[in-house]
This record gives structure tokens, sequence and C-alpha cells, in this order.
């Protein structure tokens, strides 16, 4: 999915903690000009962990949110690169470590906002010491076999977009050749 892009010349009027509001002249198709107004917001990660021969959802509870199903995700800190907020959300949030992080797609989940997010899996997953939750988070790891993994994707509740559901994980479930491929690049050729 395509976003909603920003010029260049557009000028920011408004500095939040994830969001940016910009506005911009936009000259019209009959030749007059409207103010156009669009949002950026800070780019976010999410982390598909393989751990001992599972895969691992989270079960999350936030303020002002149900307790939910989830990805290992959060927002990319400005100025940090998306492997590295990848690592850090990964430990922070399960309090694992990957021997590997490869990034499988980016998309932007929302036309009319310019965000990316970046999904990575993280294969080699080893306790390297306890979460690092923020205190508005309280977070359950949950390992589970991959058939549960999709099944939870796909048919619970959960903080999971349309895009991923179904362009990806609906694509695993019922493409037995794009299921083989994943779960090698989860769990390896053995």
């Amino acid at each position: 999915m395509q976003s909603r892009t920003i010029p260049k010349n557009a000028k920011r009027v408004y500095k939040g903690i994830m969001f940016d509001v910009y506005h911009w002249k936009q000259r019209l198709f009959d030749g007059s000009y409207a103010t156009f107004e669009g949002i950026r917001r800070l780019n976010t990660v999410l982390v598909i962990p393989a751990i001992d021969g599972k895969v691992a959802l989270l079960r999350e509870s936030q303020p002002r949110m149900p307790t939910t199903y989830s990805f290992v995700a959060g927002k990319i800190e400005r100025g940090e690169k998306p492997i590295n907020a990848a690592r850090r959300e990964l430990l922070e949030e399960t309090g694992y470590k990957a021997k590997s992080l490869k990034l499988i797609f980016t998309y932007n989940p929302d036309i009319q906002i310019d965000w990316k997010i970046y999904v990575y899996v993280a294969t080699g997953c080893k306790l390297a010491g306890p979460q690092n939750l923020d205190p508005g988070e309280k977070i359950k790891v949950l390992p589970m076999d991959f058939d549960k993994f999709l099944d939870t994707v796909l048919y619970k509740d959960g903080r999971f977009d349309y895009y991923i559901k179904e362009k990806l994980f609906s694509r695993i479930k019922n493409s037995p050749s794009y299921r083989d491929r994943f779960k090698r690049l989860l769990f390896g050729k053995g």
C-alpha cells in the first residue's frame, strides 16, 4: 500500500510525540490553490521471533486498550535505524536477543498517513534477561507451534492489521509452498 507523501516544501505546523502535522499549498486542476494537510507518524517495527522451534506472539495490556494478542512491535525512535529498533523492541518486550534479524518487507498500513512498518523475522532467539517494559505495558510472551500461531493471527482478536492478516498470513495458511518457505525462514532447513 502506498502512503500519502508529504511534499518537501510542506511546513510542519505541529510536532507531537508520535505524530507531526504538515501544511502545504497545492495547485488544483482549475489553477487555484488550497491548503492541504498531512500527517507523518514515527515509523514502526514488527518482529516475528522464532524461539526454540516455536513462534512467539504477545498477550499485551496497555492503558485504555483491552488485553489482546499482538506482535513484538514498537515505534522507531527519531534517528534510530529500523534494525536497531527491532533489536531493542525484541529485547525490551520479550527479554530475548536474536542471532539474526531479517527484514521480510515494509508496508504502509494507512494511505492517509506517511508511515512505514518494517517487518522482521528474528531467528536463533535466546533469553538474554528479563523484560524491560514501559510503565504502560503488561506483556506475556507466548511461544506457540506454527499452526496455532497462524490461527491466532488469523482468527483471534488482536492488534493485527488487515495487511498483515490478509496479505501475509492468509497467503502462508493457504499456499503450501509459501508456508514452507516462511517456516524455513523462521526455523531453517532442518
